[in-house]
C-alpha cells in the first residue's frame, strides 16, 4: 500500500467515524424524542416538556448529528471526486458518475485544494 493509499483509507476511516458519531447522536436524541411522546401520552403539557430543557436537548443533538454527516459527506465527495481526478478522470466523466455537472465537479476539486493549502499552513 503507498503512503497516498493510506493517506485516502485514512480520511476514509474519518468519515467513517463522523458518520458513526452522527448515529449515535440521532440515537440519543430519538430517545428523548420518544420520552416526550410518552410524556404527552400521559398528558404532560407541551409547556412542562419545553421547561424540562429536553426539547432543547434533543434540537441541539440533532443540529451536531447534521452538521457531523455533512462533514463526513463533504470529505467523502472531496476524496472520491479528488482520487477520480487524480487517476486521470476529466471533470465531465466524474460528473457524469455522479449525476452533476462538470462545473460543479470543478467547484468541488477547486474547494478541496483550498481546504488542503489551509491544513498545510501553520
Amino acid at each position: 500500500m503507498t503512503e497516498v493509499d493510506r493517506s485516502e483509507a485514512d480520511r476514509l476511516t474519518e468519515v467513517a467515524d463522523q458518520v458513526a458519531d452522527s448515529a449515535r447522536l440521532q440515537r440519543r436524541a430519538a430517545t428523548l424524542v420518544r420520552r416526550m411522546a410518552a410524556q404527552r401520552r400521559r398528558g404532560r403539557p407541551w409547556r412542562s416538556i419545553v421547561t424540562s430543557g429536553t426539547p432543547r436537548r434533543t434540537l441541539e443533538l440533532l443540529g451536531e448529528a447534521g452538521r457531523r454527516l455533512r462533514h463526513g459527506a463533504r470529505q467523502l465527495r472531496q476524496l472520491l471526486v479528488g482520487g477520480l481526478s487524480a487517476e486521470g478522470s476529466t471533470t465531465r466523466q466524474i460528473g457524469e458518475l455522479f449525476e452533476v455537472s462538470h462545473q460543479r465537479i470543478s467547484v468541488i476539486l477547486r474547494t478541496r485544494h483550498q481546504d488542503t493549502r489551509h491544513q498545510e499552513q501553520p
